[in-house]
């Protein structure tokens, strides 16, 4: 089975992100820069557990499709928001998801390779963050 393609996600995701006009409509008025919404994955599960299903493993496609029918929506509820701040792009909705992905949530040190690509709800604190480089060896 194949991936769904974007205009189809966008299709399964605008009548839930239509519910949340008002939320992206304050979340504009609210905002200097860039909007941002976030959506309970409780809400995505109860209005298409497939569809949430979906989202954990291949969160990027899912959220791009949400922020281009959450912007839609923006422009609907206060036209020309993303050009009040001059940013172009960085002006646009962007979405967020919460809740618990699972069970409970996992802690740095219990994320493995297998979590890659997959939405994952982590605990903790991080105090120091640096950038992983990765490198390629030829054997």
């Amino acid at each position: 089975m194949s991936a769904p393609s974007l205009t189809d996600l966008r299709l399964r995701y605008e009548p839930l992100l239509r519910s949340f006009s008002d939320s992206i409509a304050s979340s504009i008025d609210d905002s200097r820069s860039s909007p941002r919404l976030r959506i309970p994955l409780s809400a995505i599960r109860s209005y298409d557990a497939n569809l949430s299903n979906m989202l954990i493993v291949d969160p990027l496609r899912h959220l791009r499709a949400m922020e281009v029918v959450a912007h839609e929506v923006g422009l609907e509820e206060r036209p020309g928001y993303d050009l009040k701040s001059g940013a172009g792009e960085e002006g646009r909705v962007r979405v967020g998801i919460g809740g618990p992905v699972k069970g409970s949530a996992d802690g740095p040190r219990e994320l493995g390779s297998a979590e890659l690509r997959r939405l994952v709800c982590v605990e903790g604190v991080a105090v120091k963050v640096s950038r992983v480089v990765h490198q390629s060896h030829q054997g």
